[in-house]
């Protein structure tokens, strides 16, 4: 399907980017990777603004379930699903002239274990001066030619079969973002 929308219309309260922030969550480490984000956590229970990255994926045209308190019990719960709904990564490097800061993943994709997922990304901060772009292709295989900056964009929507990974960010900054995978909709009919 290889599919992607920047969507410039839509950004989230601050008031439901704490509750996103603050929402029960587990942290988690990539043992592979030694430079770590300050933060990165998955969501380990449903909260209210997640509701509103549904209607935005919809309304894209990704055909996506409706994130209810149920089914986000159901994909914490199920075990046969191994994946995350929401994730949240905090980079930051306060000291000039430290090592790149290099993110969790490799070249990846967000469909897994036969489970299919639209993905949104939510950029609240990008201050880096160099780096934090998103790569991407809509091809199988390849070079990943297609860039995404959040500095130019907050929101990014692509379907989980899009070839991707994270520029490393250099210089005096921070980069958070807000992740969410959501099952298309033939996962729960």
């Amino acid at each position: 399907m290889f599919k992607v929308k920047a969507i410039t219309d839509f950004e989230f309260t601050e008031a439901q980017l704490e509750e996103l922030r603050n929402a029960r969550s587990i942290e988690y480490k990539n043992p592979e990777l030694d430079n770590q984000p300050k933060r990165q956590s998955v969501l380990t229970t449903f909260c209210e603004p997640m509701k509103l990255v549904s209607k935005v994926l919809q309304e894209a045209k990704f055909d996506v379930v409706d994130l209810t308190k149920s089914i986000i019990n159901k994909i914490i719960v199920d075990s046969k699903l191994h994946f995350t709904v929401f994730e949240h990564h905090v980079y930051k490097q306060t000291q000039p002239n430290q090592e790149p800061v290099k993110f969790m993943f490799k070249e990846h994709k967000d469909n897994k274990n036969g489970l299919e997922v639209h993905t949104l990304l939510y950029y609240p901060k990008c201050t880096f001066p160099k780096g934090g772009r998103l790569f991407y292709s809509l091809e199988p295989e390849g070079p990943l030619t297609s860039v995404f900056d959040p500095r130019d964009c907050k929101c990014f929507c692509m379907s989980g079969d899009v070839r991707h990974i994270m520029e490393p960010c250099e210089g005096i900054g921070e980069r958070e973002v807000f992740v969410f995978q959501v099952p298309v909709k033939k996962q729960f009919i």
